[in-house]
């Protein structure tokens, strides 16, 4: 629809599921960004944070979803490198990253 439109708007490529890079390199051509279940990027949670890095070259922005009230959970994503979150709480997100 993006193209059928002529539209300029970003687009995020929403997955519950871990994406491989090579998919991720595909994505990357059409769309500015991931959203991915914060559970395949947090440690914490068994998750792998180089698929941040593997997203992030690629050329997808990497926003992952969807964060509650605990700053450490959110902390932890930020200093792995994601670039915004989607969170519950935005005031508490806001303050994780210093704003």
């Amino acid at each position: 629809i993006r193209f059928d439109l002529d539209s300029e708007l970003p687009l995020m490529y929403l997955s519950g599921d871990p994406v491989p890079t090579d998919t991720l390199r595909s994505i990357g051509t059409w769309c500015q960004a991931l959203g991915i279940n914060r559970s395949h990027l947090d440690p914490a949670l068994g998750g792998d944070p180089a698929l941040i890095v593997a997203a992030q070259q690629a050329g997808l922005a990497v926003i992952p979803y969807t964060l509650k009230s605990d700053p450490r959970d959110i902390e932890r994503l930020i200093e792995a490198g994601v670039d915004g979150v989607f969170a519950d709480y935005p005031d508490v997100a806001l303050r994780c990253a210093g704003r």
